[in-house]
């Protein structure tokens, strides 16, 4: 997370087991969100306290995380970047030209920090 301008954000999954009796399509697990983007403030349901830029670059963690782990041959991240500019922006283009190297990766963008990254395939979109 501190790649991403997120030094001090913290995401903490809560699982509770419903009572058997309690069992439907959604299956009897209970799997809340919760989140805190800063020291000393408590964990939130992820929904209600994280802004679209906290939301893009947690999901881009999760991403990268997950594609060191199994293998994923192409990875699409369409806007991956919404709510980030500047610094934050070159911190997330970092993210994703190190996952270029062992993943194909189709990166929608309107940033030119996110689209000039060697080694991506980039749709840049830019807006007038």
């Amino acid at each position: 997370m501190t790649e991403v301008s997120l030094p001090d954000a913290v995401l903490k999954v809560e699982n509770n087991v419903a009572d058997e009796n309690n069992f439907n399509a959604n299956g009897i697990d209970q799997i809340r969100f919760l989140f805190s983007a800063n020291k000393g403030v408590a964990y939130q349901d992820i929904s209600r306290v994280a802004s679209g830029g906290e939301l893009s670059r947690l999901m881009l963690v999760i991403k990268s995380s997950v594609a060191k782990l199994i293998s994923l041959p192409t990875i699409i991240f369409d806007e991956i970047d919404t709510g980030v500019s500047g610094e934050v922006a070159l911190n997330v283009g970092k993210v994703i030209k190190r996952m270029s190297k062992h993943h194909q990766l189709i990166t929608i963008t309107h940033l030119p920090q996110i689209a000039s990254r060697e080694r991506c395939t980039t749709l840049f979109i830019k807006t007038l």
